[in-house]
């Protein structure tokens, strides 16, 4: 993917900020499968239109 907002950049990172769904484990102390369920649901919300995923893009200069 090019580079649409940034030019002379060393290196550019691009990601795409959205759910899939998950079987996650648990994390700081919360149960695994209330992970799973939360995310399930945002996932599900996504493919109805409700949440709608965007592009990130990080870009990285080294001089």
């Amino acid at each position: 993917m090019t580079n649409p907002f940034h030019e002379g950049s060393d290196a550019t990172v691009h990601d795409l900020y959205n759910f899939e769904y998950w079987n996650y484990g648990s994390g700081m102390g919360i149960p695994a499968n209330f992970v799973s369920l939360v995310n399930n649901y945002a996932a599900d919300n996504q493919r109805l239109g409700v949440i709608v995923p965007y592009d990130i893009f990080f870009y990285i200069n080294t001089r």
